[in-house]
């Protein structure tokens, strides 16, 4: 005798919450694992408080080969990983399901055909809104419609059930159900996951402090189906364009660290709040960083260091996090995880020893202020032209009578310990400097400013003091 037939709906995952003016994905298991019948179907439907049915997406066939694996939209891994995307279509992306592969354009936007289901599991996506005339935040590069083509407005806050069904012939053989609540959340989170260390406190203060994070998958995004992540795939455009809604009406808190110019944390969520003017508003928008800069400095050894989470006061421009000595091997704007080019690090508090002679280096972060919004520009693939930013250090050292001034350019690269480039961020800086001889046996001041693309310094200075030993 066969075993019953039962299906576990994955996602939405947790308390079931979609962010409003957001699609989301649908997916989950079908148990127990075992060939389906050839002729079964999978429908994903979501109605109302009422029990009105508003949106749903069916799939006709098992491992469905009919998807525009080379929409221009799409980012894929390089060819010569996956020839012809061969294992992209078993893998399954719900997002690119067609009627038709020939001509592609005439389905591409039907909502009620992404669903994809294998002998042991199911993908699908459920659309909010059509585009911006029906209340989403940004086109999503599709624009999608029903199955006559008319276009949805966008899901209002509420409390509505999601079903999952698969059937044969009409025939129900399981079935699933759950509610979802539509609804922002109160806190939202903006931060990048590497190196380990980093990913962990985030993980952890996020859950301490109730800050949603985006553990779901968003309609859109591509994960790694070859097991390596090289860089975002998938219908980047429509990710984007989900992932924004999460920040639209939340208090966001940025942490400031790796935040790469290339990446989403920049280049779409924190200048679309840019754009909008959120970030000026204390009540809208916090910014935190480590103490030291790092979640952890010489793990293991008898001079470890942790970071501790702070975050930056009101009128605080820049946080200087400590003095690094450094080999002769060190660079400036580079940052090694491993610690090979590191000597001994300092918190900068209180006035710092450095032998003459000695090199050193300044690590900062810079606090993201409010920008000219019109500097911001939405381009089409759902990431921002940005004109103005904070891009450089000025370091004033001032020991008595003599003065030395110095600009350096942001743009702090980290190496892991595999030697391996995880990425650089627009907002930290370490700058490498030596000690003038001269000022043996005297503390030096020194003042920093951050300043704007074109050299203008802006915010409040920081202030540190070197003992020359």
């Amino acid at each position: 005798m066969q075993e019953e037939i039962s299906i576990l709906i994955d996602f939405p995952s947790g308390c079931r919450r979609v962010d409003p003016a957001s699609h989301f994905c649908v997916s989950g298991r079908i148990l127990p694992r075992g060939p389906l019948p050839d002729d079964a179907s999978f429908r994903v439907c979501l109605y109302d408080a009422a029990g009105k049915l508003l949106r749903h997406t069916t799939s006709d066939r098992k491992n469905d080969m009919r998807q525009f694996l080379y929409h221009p939209q799409l980012t894929g891994y390089p060819e010569e990983l996956d020839p012809g995307r061969e294992k992209l279509r078993a893998f399954g992306f719900p997002e690119v399901l067609v009627k038709d592969p020939a001509d592609p354009y005439a389905s591409m936007r039907d909502s009620t055909i992404k669903c994809f289901f294998t002998d042991d599991g199911f993908k699908a996506i459920i659309i909010s809104g059509t585009d911006k005339a029906h209340g989403m935040l940004l086109d999503d590069g599709i624009g999608f419609t029903d199955e006559n083509g008319q276009p949805y407005d966008a899901l209002p806050r509420g409390k509505y059930r999601l079903e999952a069904a698969l059937s044969v012939q009409g025939r129900i053989l399981a079935r699933a159900d759950t509610v979802i609540t539509i609804d922002p959340a109160e806190d939202t989170l903006i931060c990048r996951f590497n190196p380990a260390a980093h990913k962990t406190n985030m993980w952890k203060w996020s859950v301490e402090n109730g800050f949603s994070m985006q553990y779901d998958p968003l309609p859109g995004y591509l994960d790694p189906y070859l097991g390596k992540w090289y860089y975002h795939m998938g219908l980047l455009p429509m990710y984007r364009a989900s992932d924004i809604a999460q920040y639209a009406s939340s208090r966001v808190n940025m942490f400031v660290y790796l935040i790469d110019p290339e990446s989403t944390s920049y280049s779409t969520e924190l200048a679309w709040l840019q754009a909008h003017g959120a970030v000026g508003d204390p009540d809208r928008f916090r910014a935190y960083c480590y103490d030291i800069g790092e979640a952890v400095i010489g793990e293991g050894t008898a001079s470890e260091m942790r970071g501790r989470i702070i975050p930056f006061a009101r009128d605080e421009a820049v946080h200087i996090c400590r003095i690094d000595t450094v080999k002769d091997s060190a660079e400036d704007n580079v940052y090694d995880l491993s610690g090979k080019d590191l000597l001994a690090s300092s918190p900068a508090s209180g006035t710092v020893e450095i032998r003459a002679g000695s090199r050193f280096a300044v690590m900062s972060v810079i606090k993201p202020v409010q920008l000219d919004p019109a500097a911001f520009s939405l381009r089409p693939d759902n990431t921002y032209e940005i004109a103005q930013s904070i891009d450089t250090i000025q370091y004033e050292f001032t020991c008595g009578d003599a003065h030395e001034t110095h600009t350096r350019h942001t743009g702090l690269t980290r190496i892991d310990a595999n030697g391996e480039n995880i990425g650089s961020s627009v907002f930290e800086g370490r700058h490498i400097f030596r000690v003038n001889g001269a000022w043996q046996g005297k503390t030096v001041s020194v003042t920093i400013r951050c300043a704007l693309s074109g050299g203008n310094a802006t915010g409040s200075p920081a202030r540190i003091h070197l003992r020359i030993t």
